[in-house]
């Protein structure tokens, strides 16, 4: 695929000399590490060009750490900003133009709910509405709350299910029992055939 005009390629071509001077700007410990290598290299040392190559190491990982750190950092720091001013503006408590870190130009603010709507939505799910994504069953919402008395377990009925899991606990005991009787008894049988 070729580009008539250079203007409308997705990508600049760079000379090599412009590639090393970029980096020697984003990683400048690096290059002096280099240089001192390869200066120790060209008089023979080779204690001390294993000492520049080893710095030079150290300074790509130490970079890279602190791009790794700094950038989750910056990055979170702005997420958490932005959802907050975000809530708030949904929630009515900030104005609707309020800025927020990335905010574009054309982006429109998140539609204002109340309160009292949202509080609405909340209580009906843990009232007996639709279950959210959020509600387990046995629980409620989140499984945070206790059922309500009407949907909790009895103790008879409790006492009832605990009887049956004991006996079928029992049931299961027995039956193992029985298999380990049973392969011991072939396996002696198998023993006295050997021996006979």
């Amino acid at each position: 695929m070729s580009y008539p005009d250079e203007e409308e390629r997705p990508y600049k071509p760079i000379t090599f000399t412009n590639y090393i001077w970029q980096r020697c700007k984003s990683q400048p410990i690096v290059p002096a590490a280099l240089v001192g290598a390869t200066l120790s290299l060209r008089t023979g040392n080779r204690k001390n060009f294993n000492y520049w190559l080893r710095m030079r190491v150290l300074a790509q990982g130490a970079t890279v750490v602190a791009m790794v750190v700094y950038g989750s950092v910056a990055i979170t720091r702005q997420q958490q900003t932005t959802h907050y001013i975000k809530s708030q503006i949904m929630l009515g408590d900030l104005p609707p133009d309020t800025q927020w870190p990335g905010r574009k130009a054309g982006e429109s603010a998140p539609a204002i709910q109340p309160r009292s709507r949202i509080l609405d939505e909340a209580g009906s799910t843990s009232t007996g509405g639709e279950p959210s994504a959020g509600m387990d069953a046995t629980t409620g919402i989140g499984g945070a709350y206790p059922l309500a008395k009407k949907d909790r377990i009895t103790a008879s009925e409790f006492a009832k299910r605990l009887k049956e899991a004991e006996e079928m606990q029992r049931d299961e005991d027995e039956r193992k029992d029985a298999r380990r009787a049973r392969r011991a008894a072939r396996e002696k049988e198998k023993e006295g055939e050997v021996k006979a």
